[in-house]
């Protein structure tokens, strides 16, 4: 049998070591306090910030929905940052996940192309062919949109006075002046 050799330990400095466990301990608990105190006042902060929104809204009248919704979303965008510094306090690196969330947020309205969803109500008398090849026709005659994706028209609801049809347009080109939608004065072009 073959015997295991332990290392002479007898020259190792044990003092040494105890030092450098206590400083990294004293150091990390140093950064586990000060998380914990960004993560309160935080969570304070965001509450305040919250709340303050919810006063100014229903002084305001705005819909209990609407006033939930958007304190909420305020809340909840402030503790994720709340997080994000208290987690980087502790020494983790959070760069690839604060570009993450900045990938996420995305002005469209920046973008020169953007899809349109119509919904058009019909009589239940009209013909639901004549309906759909209009307004595939005036879909075609309008330089605007893209053929690629293919517009989709569609019956999407039987509603009680109307036949609803959504009407989904890929993508939508910017006017050369840099509109969206054209004025009545565009309207003979189109």
């Amino acid at each position: 049998m073959d015997t295991i050799q332990l290392p002479d330990l007898a020259g190792f400095d044990w003092a040494g070591l105890f030092e450098k466990v206590q400083t990294l301990g004293i150091d990390f608990d140093i950064k586990a306090i000060t998380a914990l105190v960004i993560f309160y006042v935080g969570r304070i902060v965001a509450r305040f910030i919250a709340k303050g929104m919810r006063k100014v809204m229903r002084s305001q009248e705005v819909d209990k929905i609407l006033e939930s919704f958007v304190s909420n979303l305020a809340y909840w965008a402030m503790m994720m940052f709340v997080i994000i510094a208290a987690i980087n306090q502790l020494g983790v690196q959070t760069t690839s996940l604060i570009a993450i969330m900045g990938s996420i947020i995305t002005n469209y309205s920046a973008n020169d192309t953007r899809r349109v969803d119509l919904t058009i109500g019909v009589s239940y008398d009209d013909d639901i062919d004549k309906v759909r090849s209009t307004l595939q026709g005036l879909i075609d005659a309008d330089k605007r949109i893209f053929k690629d994706p293919a517009p989709l028209i569609a019956v999407s609801e039987l509603a009680d006075s109307s036949v609803n049809f959504t009407v989904r347009m890929g993508q939508f080109q910017r006017l050369l002046g840099g509109q969206i939608w054209p004025d009545r004065s565009h309207q003979e072009a189109l």
